[in-house]
């Protein structure tokens, strides 16, 4: 029994450093561009709607729980690993404690962390976040005129204000920043507002959701529906199962799915 189940381990790690060396010497994010959304949802209706995805996360929880499958979180931490940086709103980083980094597979070079975090608050009690004392990169977009005269070195600030508007951080002038840094694929993972964010500057090149046929007891809503997704330029290429849960891929139309027409096969 003790072969069976070391022999099982060791498969399960070649065939993940099989498609990982696949990737060497295109970068972390294997030639992949642009920016790709992921984002889970549980099994919740919101009130109205037949159409709309379920909640993000239950406010009845005393901390953020995991509630997708296995299966789910080991495609979450490939994609994390086939992405330059991985970007979240603050509000993911307080609530969730993330650390954003690939452990579920082998990986050589973390991900990029990308925070929008407009008044810095999350600095003011850095202590408590372990992204922040991780010592790998983090890069934090805000609106502030101040900032914090000590920190690690692997975090880097950047004031993102515009003309146009100097309390918002704007998606596309921190997708233009990162390219300039050479952060060429953008895998945003969270929350819902940042996501729309990103939507509505039609941004996104293709997206991974993620339906749990879990039900939280409190849903927080995530108004968010396929029609926005059409509405930012991207079309239902099909859907799989993954451990229970149901996977939906969405592309641009001019965009093709990294792995083709089988798209279980990427991340």
């Amino acid at each position: 029994m003790r072969k069976h189940a070391i022999l099982a381990v060791y498969t399960y790690f070649l065939s993940e450093m099989t498609r990982f060396n696949g990737v060497l010497g295109l970068g972390l994010s294997g030639g992949i561009t642009g920016v790709t959304l992921k984002i889970a949802f549980d099994s919740s209706k919101q009130a109205g709607s037949t159409t709309a995805y379920g909640g993000v996360a239950d406010a009845s929880a005393e901390k953020s729980e995991r509630f997708t499958s296995p299966e789910s979180l080991d495609m979450v931490h490939r994609l994390r690993r086939v992405s330059d940086c991985v970007l979240v709103g603050r509000g993911t980083v307080d609530f969730d404690d993330c650390t954003l980094t690939v452990r579920r597979v082998p990986c050589d070079t973390q991900p990029t962390r990308v925070v929008f975090d407009p008044s810095l608050s999350l600095l003011k009690k850095k202590d408590d976040y372990k992204m922040l004392n991780d010592g790998h990169d983090v890069i934090i977009y805000h609106c502030c005129d101040t900032t914090p005269g000590f920190l690690l070195p692997a975090i880097t600030l950047v004031d993102a204000r515009s003309a146009e508007c100097n309390t918002k951080i704007s998606p596309t002038f921190v997708v233009n920043d990162l390219q300039s840094r050479g952060i060429h694929h953008v895998m945003v993972e969270g929350g819902p507002l940042t996501a729309l964010s990103f939507l509505k500057e039609r941004l996104v090149d293709r997206a991974i959701i993620v339906q749990s046929p879990v039900i939280f007891k409190e849903p927080i809503p995530s108004h968010f529906d396929a029609a926005i997704l059409i509405e930012a330029g991207l079309e239902k290429l099909g859907s799989f199962d993954c451990g229970g849960d149901l996977i939906e891929c969405w592309s641009l139309t001019d965009v093709e799915w990294p792995s083709g027409d089988d798209l279980s096969s990427w991340p």
